[in-house]
């Protein structure tokens, strides 16, 4: 008799799927660490809940994130850019390329001609030049393009400049742009907050002999490919329980650490660290230890986010998102436990 009411209890549903969300749990954990051995991140799986990188990354995304053997391997969007001087380390180059109006490029003072050029990476067609002057402003230059940066071609000049923000209507192609600056406004040097280059990728499109007209491509802007920088996660340095989603725009090696600078697609300038950190988790304006990088999102799958933002803020962790697919499970074996329950034969008693 005990051996048929032991047999009855292992046979009870509840028992069975007892066992079976065990089995789905313990392969749900296994699944979890595979994934951060695969893609050898901490976080493998994050939701997106801000709007901040759309259109690249929408709220609702569930991301895939790529761990990093190597912070050096980090596309960064900005151009090369490159000047004939600079008045500090602070106003280098990349700075008049880095959409930001707070931060500038400044050469040497007193000392004409002087010039900066940026790469935009192949060759294309140059449609408009803008150019935001700081106080130091060149009243007579050239804007020029070049493949080679040896031999330069005019495609603007102009010996009459006010300074102020100043919009060029140019026509030439080229893989390099430069702003050759031969007569200052001033007595200091020369200095701009911004040096943009708008333009088509690729040479002008020949028109074709039939009567429907060549489209005119829309002009972008070259000189900050934004989409060109890998999207990354990382900690937020002065809070590092935060986690934020950004593209990489720029980096940096000093005494063999990379500092990266960040930027969110809808963000009007480029994310600052607060200052109070210690000294070694910063560089410069706005750069970050590379010991706070997660790693970069490789991939995304739309609208899967949603289930751990619409549960609540607790959440929001990958782990806790297992969690609630599991209790969901649970909800629904619960209630429909004839998913796992097969009809029994009616057993008949020996005498």
């Amino acid at each position: 008799m005990k051996r048929l009411k032991s047999s009855r209890l292992w046979k009870n549903c509840y028992i069975k799927i007892a066992i079976s969300l065990l089995v789905c749990l313990t392969s749900i954990i296994a699944f979890w660490f595979c994934l951060k051995a695969a893609f050898k991140s901490e976080y493998p799986l994050l939701p997106v809940d801000v709007g901040s990188m759309e259109p690249a990354l929408n709220v609702g995304d569930l991301i895939i994130v790529q761990g990093l053997s190597d912070a050096s391997e980090i596309k960064v969007a900005e151009k090369p850019a490159k000047a004939s001087s600079i008045e500090s380390s602070s106003y280098t180059a990349y700075k008049a390329f880095d959409g930001s109006l707070s931060t500038r490029w400044a050469s040497a003072e007193g000392v004409d001609p002087q010039w900066i050029y940026v790469d935009l990476g192949s060759t294309v067609t140059i449609t408009q030049v803008k150019l935001y002057w700081e106080v130091a402003y060149a009243s007579a230059y050239q804007i020029q393009v070049s493949n080679d940066t040896s031999s330069w071609t005019n495609i603007y000049l102009t010996t009459t400049g006010t300074g102020g923000n100043e919009t060029l209507t140019v026509s030439g192609t080229g893989r390099y742009v430069r702003m050759y600056g031969t007569k200052r406004g001033t007595s200091y040097g020369y200095s701009l907050w911004e040096f943009q280059v708008y333009g088509t990728a690729g040479p002008t499109p020949t028109p074709t002999p039939t009567p429907t007209p060549t489209p005119t491509p829309e002009a972008k802007l070259l000189s900050q490919s934004r989409s060109d920088g890998d999207i990354i996660v990382f900690r937020r340095p002065s809070n590092p329980d935060e986690l934020l989603v950004q593209r990489a725009i720029n980096k940096t090696l000093v005494d063999g650490v990379w500092y990266f600078r960040t930027q969110a697609d809808n963000a009007s300038s480029p994310y600052w660290v607060y200052e109070g950190l210690n000294a070694e988790d910063t560089w410069e304006e706005g750069y970050f230890h590379q010991k706070f990088l997660i790693g970069k999102v490789v991939g995304k799958i739309p609208y899967l986010g949603y289930i751990p933002l619409y549960v609540g803020a607790f959440l929001r962790s990958p782990e806790a998102m297992f969690l609630f697919i599991v209790l969901l499970c649970l909800v629904i074996l619960l209630k429909y436990p004839s998913l796992l329950k097969k009809k029994l034969k009616p057993q008949t008693k020996a005498l």
